[in-house]
């Protein structure tokens, strides 16, 4: 009889909810927990990746052809060779008498189109110019200029075309577990999508408890959260950004004050279960005892940055929470001092009503 792992447990703990995407996500944690390729990729994400394909490119030639030829043009090029990370970028395939393909890789993260930009300009300068692949699982919100799009999905069934009926050998077995892991991952990474905004905000944490890889959890909730963000900025023209701490996901909302000649920032800050007002005072900065004093006495002197007064209606409850709840300041060094309320869970509409009411607090204060 087989380990029943924590995700087959999950499994069988959200049967009875007919949760069909949980439960294939989750089908798809067990089997990548079995995979070697998998575990190296935990601790390698974008770079397992990009080195893995142009491993493909090198020693299986033909078929890496088939899956990539499609995306070049007719050129002069020497010679078939690979550049890893030549001017930041993360692949540069180039094929004698083709012009060369660059591939910029995305698997957990959003495309940066101002990353994305540096590129273009940096290849405008390339004697031999090349078309551009963007290859990630989360399309661009808007098609960006000059670069096609490939699903890592596609790629897979691409890949386990241009390899049927290729008698085995390492490096065709190599792939074929690869194409395989790509549609188990992607399975894991469709639970990320945005379907309904009363969605709370973030993944559930039984969920990524019962994917038993802390690295793959910790992906995955980087990049809801920047699927959230940039679902927020949407509706609100910008100012929301997505980080990772001490891996749990963080979304702030900054606006750049001036108070008192000095240029402060104010915002809302979510993270696990605090939703935070702020403020990081620059002119403030310090680790010291003193400095510390300094920037609770500055909060203090401005009480209505850090109010939550009318919070509980614009996020649909009765009451919250505030901490600390003698009036005082919590701080992370060297600048931010905050206090916040409690919010075990909030749907990602209402953390739209919360930053909304957090604008009209600072506007009204700003009078």
């Amino acid at each position: 009889m087989g380990v029943v792992s924590t995700a087959d447990r999950y499994i069988e703990s959200v049967s009875d909810d007919n949760d069909d995407s949980i439960a294939r996500a989750l089908n798809a944690a067990s089997a990548l927990s079995r995979e070697p390729l998998a575990r190296i990729m935990y601790g390698q994400r974008e770079l397992f990746h990009s080195n893995l394909l142009a491993w493909f490119f090198e020693e299986l030639p033909g078929q890496a052809d088939e899956v990539f030829r499609d995306f070049t043009d007719p050129g002069a090029e020497p010679e078939r060779r690979v550049r890893r990370e030549f001017q930041n970028m993360d692949l540069v395939f180039l094929w004698q008498g083709r012009n060369p393909l660059v591939i910029e890789n995305k698997v957990f993260s959003l495309p940066d189109p101002a990353q994305l930009a540096r590129y273009d300009e940096a290849i405008a300068r390339w004697q031999n110019q090349p078309r551009r692949l963007l290859l990630g699982v989360v399309p661009p919100s808007v098609p960006v200029p000059g670069w096609a799009f490939l699903d890592y999905r596609d790629l897979a069934d691409r890949i386990e075309s241009a390899l049927a009926g290729d008698p085995a050998s390492y490096e065709v077995e190599t792939m074929r577990h690869y194409a395989r892991m790509i549609h188990r991952l992607v399975d894991l990474i469709d639970t990320t999508q945005i379907v309904d905004l009363n969605e709370d905000a973030w993944l559930s944490r039984d969920f990524l408890s019962a994917l038993e890889s802390n690295q793959l959890a910790h992906a995955l909730g980087k990049l809801r959260g920047h699927r959230v963000a940039t679902l927020l900025n949407e509706k609100l023209g910008g100012g929301v950004d997505a980080s990772l701490s001490h891996g749990n996901p963080v979304l702030t909302w900054r606006r750049e004050l001036v108070i008192e000649g000095h240029s402060v920032e104010a915002g809302l800050q979510l993270q696990e279960g605090q939703l935070r007002r702020y403020l990081r005072v620059p002119h403030l900065e310090g680790r010291s005892p003193q400095h510390v004093a300094e920037r609770e006495s500055y909060a203090a002197a401005h009480p209505d940055l850090f109010d939550f007064t009318g919070l509980a209606s614009a996020i649909g409850v009765d009451d919250v929470t505030v901490i600390p709840v003698d009036g005082s300041y919590l701080r992370f060094n060297p600048d931010f001092v905050y206090r916040y309320a409690k919010v075990p869970t909030i749907g990602i509409e209402h953390l739209f009503r919360a930053i909304e009411w957090a604008a009209n607090s600072l506007t009204a204060s700003a009078k």
